[in-house]
């Protein structure tokens, strides 16, 4: 088993934020018919692109579920065994796996050009390397992570096509994970560069790359920070209920966008609404992959 952190699944917390990732911002309609009253920005970043709305849907259900792929290093988890997890900047390599695992779903789609494909993988990638931008900027990881940062091994990318062995999209996702743990590994420095050498060569062709990857890093951030501090274990620190806190900051304030919460935005209750989110959320990801012909 990998962990997020100490006692919370890495399977959890990639299936709790994909959830909120497509059943706040997906616009879609869940598997039995239902419309979802949340908003639709992934559908007007697909329109902005020019691409299926399905197609950027994909893309960012790859990223939610393996936006943490890096934190599967070994020091890391053994840092979680020991109870003092710790492992700065793991979005370098989390950035890289996200990227591969697209190509190889988008390549063996049929019907997709490669050009497109290229460019949907990158957006979402660079989400996932973007998205603690609020903790750290890249330039600090690249300066620490010759010292810091631990990179995957093929061990760590077996475990982790195990770890997300039950999840949606479990087929192409296993698949590409245990392909690219028989290759050539990059450190995480390399990872990083592989991911922004595409994205800056895109972004400078045309600007609505850049923009839907910005926006797209928003809305993982929004995701990530809500799974984490709602839905993921953290259901008291000493004496002080978390639901009493939470959400903080720029979270708080797209839920009051979205209408899910008022003046209070906390407790027990919101915590249950998401939960109902993250299954939603799953259930749209699932209707697309079976719209489109992948195998779970």
């Amino acid at each position: 088993m990998l962990y997020a952190w100490v006692n919370v699944r890495l399977y959890k917390h990639g299936i709790n934020t994909m959830g909120l990732m497509l059943g706040l911002f997906s616009g879609n309609e869940s598997s039995n018919g239902t419309e979802l009253r949340k908003g639709g920005e992934l559908r007007v970043v697909a329109r902005r692109l020019g691409v299926e709305p399905e197609l950027l849907l994909i893309a960012s259900s790859v990223a939610a579920l393996l936006h943490d792929a890096g934190k599967a290093a070994r020091e890391y988890q053994e840092g979680v065994r020991q109870r003092r997890p710790y492992f700065t900047c793991h979005e370098l390599a989390s950035g890289w796996v996200t990227q591969e695992v697209l190509d190889h779903i988008f390549i063996n789609m049929a019907g997709v050009e490669h050009n497109r494909a290229m460019m949907l993988s990158a957006i979402a990638a660079t989400a996932v390397l973007r998205h603690h931008h609020g903790m750290r900027s890249l330039a600090s990881c690249r300066g620490v992570a010759r010292r810091l940062v631990r990179g995957l091994d093929s061990g760590s990318l077996r475990l982790l096509a195990d770890e997300f062995s039950q999840a949606p999209l479990r087929g192409p996702v296993v698949d590409a994970l245990r392909r690219i743990s028989d290759a050539e590994i990059p450190s995480p420095l390399e990872a990083e560069a592989r991911v922004r050498k595409r994205i800056v060569k895109l972004a400078d062709r045309d600007p609505v790359v850049a923009a839907a990857a910005a926006t797209l890093t928003g809305l993982l951030a929004a995701a990530d920070y809500l799974a984490a501090s709602l839905l993921d274990g953290r259901e008291s620190c000493g004496d002080v209920d978390v639901g009493l806190l939470y959400p903080r900051g720029y979270a708080r304030h797209v839920l009051r966008e979205l209408g899910l919460c008022g003046e209070a935005c906390s407790g027990v209750q919101l915590a249950g609404r998401l939960g109902e989110i993250v299954e939603e959320g799953v259930e749209v990801a699932e209707a697309v992959v079976d719209r489109l012909g992948l195998s779970l």
